[in-house]
């Protein structure tokens, strides 16, 4: 089950060719606003901050911050805040795995301006070339090779370091309610990590594709326990990987065990299957703003 995804994917992204270019050169996470006129794919008001170390992890990587219309003019406003993996992916083509970004800046300002979406900040950390061992929690293999299971320690840097950072350089709403998570692959499968283990920090859980097969489908019996008053947006491309079929029973695997945690489809829980999408950056982009609505938005029926 592995094997499918070394040519599709994964081995891209550990190997650091996934849109993980080499860190900034500054040592500190000093702010730099990176806008249209710098990036012809940037739209609106996108900081980068360079270099952000932590204690946790070897590798510095860098965060990039969307910030909502009327951030600056509104002074005294304070915003939810969605923290997404592969952060290098989100914004900008010249940083994107392929050149094949998620265009989440174009499409939060699309939502918040017509309404659709509360204004929200957007805080994409990028991924390293440790992404494997980082976004996994239970160790795995990969060609024989025995990897992963640092996701306990990616998560601190998370909660312990990144979001407090962030809470203190921009003005947010710190508390779980308004503090979301989201990734798809690898990304996807961590963010259901962050939910079980860290449900006082999220409240919003955006599974995109997560990679349910690794080791065995061990994130099937690492569920319980979750708190059913997050929300939780859970979605598969029918054509991803070799064995699709395989890829879908997993996730309605997932889904139906979740229900049975207590999850109420269409309030805490939204299930989608993307018919003939694949495992790509291009899928995850087009049900961004479904996931996004769902997660921050008024509540939908499945």
């Amino acid at each position: 089950m592995m094997r499918r995804y070394l040519s599709l994917y994964l081995v891209p992204l550990m190997l650091g060719l996934a849109g993980c270019r080499a860190p900034a050169t500054a040592l500190t996470p000093a702010e730099q606003t990176v806008r249209a006129a710098d990036s012809g794919t940037i739209t609106g008001d996108v900081r980068r901050h360079a270099a952000f170390a932590s204690k946790y992890l070897t590798d510095k990587r860098d965060l990039w911050v969307y910030l909502p219309p009327g951030y600056e003019s509104h002074p005294r406003d304070r915003y939810p805040v969605l923290y997404m993996h592969d952060g290098n992916n989100l914004f900008d083509a010249n940083t994107a795995f392929l050149g094949n970004e998620w265009h989440m800046d174009e499409t939060a300002e699309r939502m918040i301006r017509s309404g659709e979406l509360p204004p929200l900040i957007i805080v994409g950390v990028s991924n390293t070339p440790a992404r494997l061992d980082e976004y996994t929690w239970k160790p795995g293999a990969m060609q024989g090779k025995p990897m992963g299971g640092k996701g306990s320690l990616y998560a601190r840097m998370l909660v312990d370091e990144v979001k407090p950072f962030i809470d203190k350089t921009y003005r947010t709403k710190s508390d779980r309610a308004n503090t979301g998570v989201m990734g798809s692959s690898l990304g996807g499968l961590i963010s259901l990590y962050l939910a079980k283990h860290e449900g006082a920090t999220f409240g919003k859980i955006g599974a995109m594709s997560p990679s349910i097969w690794w080791s065995d489908r061990a994130v099937l019996a690492d569920m319980k326990g979750l708190r059913t008053d997050d929300r939780l947006w859970l979605d598969m491309g029918t054509q991803e990987g070799d064995t699709p079929e395989d890829e879908v029973e997993g996730a309605r695997m997932l889904d139906q065990e979740l229900l049975g945690f207590g999850y109420v489809s269409g309030r805490s829980l939204q299930y989608m299957e993307d018919e003939g999408a694949g495992h790509n950056e291009s899928a995850w982009a087009r049900r961004a703003p479904m996931a996004l609505r769902f997660l921050f938005g008024s509540t939908t029926t499945r």
